[in-house]
């Protein structure tokens, strides 16, 4: 069911965001890599994208330290 529903939601974000090279989207970004056969790059891309979503976590947990999150 994830899967579906992330495949649903990608093809409105293609033609919401587009898809030329200079839109700086990373999920953008890493399939025109990987549709031209960059795998490394769109590994690195996604790298990236995840390394930036756990900082992001990490700084909300220290700027909330007496948040109890569920």
């Amino acid at each position: 069911m994830a899967w579906a529903r992330s495949i649903g939601v990608f093809g409105p974000l293609m033609d919401f965001v587009g898809t030329s090279p200079c839109v700086p989207v990373m999920p953008t970004a890493m399939w025109l890599e990987l549709s031209i056969g960059n795998i490394e790059v769109s590994l690195a891309i996604a790298l990236v994208a995840v390394s930036l979503s756990g900082l992001a976590l990490v700084v909300v947990h220290l700027l909330a330290p007496g948040k109890q999150w569920t």
